[in-house]
């Protein structure tokens, strides 16, 4: 599998298509909680069609560390864990790739100055987005 993923402010999937507002950054600025999501897509290979897909997402700080936050059942690594799958549209020609498109929201996330990364694995895929997050009078 062939993965693109897209670190942007907001995006949403429409009629298998990925909508992006404020895509394509590396460094924000950390003066209040950033939010932030992943446009992704991802090409599934045609025998790989009709059948579910394990996935996974985390964040990590430049050290590779899970990168924690606050949750009801006190501090969590920032992960998702979900599934997918992608049937085989008639008419496509046999053997084509089929976009997967998702999006993953974070938001409200405090994080200081540093580097991050995003890691997305679906299946032996593995795709990294890094980040930067500076401070308030950068």
């Amino acid at each position: 599998m062939r993965l693109t993923v897209i670190l942007c402010d907001s995006a949403r999937v429409a009629e298998g298509k990925l909508y992006i507002l404020g895509g394509g950054w590396t460094h924000v600025v950390a003066d209040q909680p950033i939010e932030m999501s992943l446009g992704v897509v991802i090409a599934v290979p045609w025998g790989d069609a009709n059948r579910r897909h394990p996935l996974g997402i985390v964040l990590k700080d430049e050290d590779g560390h899970f990168v924690d936050a606050e949750t009801p059942d006190g501090q969590q690594p920032i992960r998702q864990e979900s599934q997918f799958d992608i049937g085989r549209p008639p008419g496509i020609k046999a053997g084509s790739d089929l976009n997967a498109v998702l999006v993953f929201r974070f938001g409200a996330l405090q994080l200081a100055p540093g580097g991050y990364v995003w890691e997305l694995t679906v299946g032996e895929a593995i795709e990294k987005v890094p980040f930067w997050v500076v401070g308030g009078n950068a």
